[in-house]
């Protein structure tokens, strides 16, 4: 099980902080420019990504190496769902976690301004209801591992 966590935590670590921060050196400089005119900080939602997965890392590797029957791993547990609803908040947020999937965008072509808002709002609420369910069976794991102590 521990092979597996530290297995686990290097992929999540690869995948959410190590590919986000190279992305910038691997977009084609002609869709640099196009994402700098909508005003999106590009930058700074892959560094929110990174840390994102920084924390999910750390969380899966904890979880990896802490029983089950332990509070620790209840905690940690909770705490990677609160960490991966984080990352749906800021992913469908394009960085701002605050405006809960409803996003404006707007292009400036000389004269003319194109702008769009695209409403992902369902779909946090899904990933809410998604991270509910994953925290209420977290708890229900976890006790019935300490009912299994008795």
């Amino acid at each position: 099980m521990k092979a597996g966590a530290v297995v686990s935590a290097v992929l999540t670590l690869v995948l959410l902080t190590v590919v986000p921060l190279m992305a910038p050196s691997i977009i084609p400089p002609e869709m640099a420019e196009i994402i700098s005119r909508t005003g999106f900080n590009l930058t700074g939602f892959l560094n929110q990504i990174a840390m994102i997965g920084v924390v999910s890392a750390a969380l899966t590797l904890g979880k990896g190496f802490a029983s089950e029957r332990s509070p620790i791993y209840l905690l940690l547990s909770v705490a990677s769902s609160g960490a991966t609803l984080i990352f749906m908040l800021t992913t469908l947020g394009l960085g701002d976690v605050g405006n809960l999937g409803v996003n404006s965008i707007s292009v400036e072509l000389g004269e003319v301004t194109n702008s769009m808002t695209i409403d992902m709002s369902l779909f946090v609420e899904i990933a809410a209801l998604s991270i509910a369910l994953k925290i209420i069976h977290s708890i229900l794991e976890f006790r019935e591992a300490r009912a299994q102590d008795l």
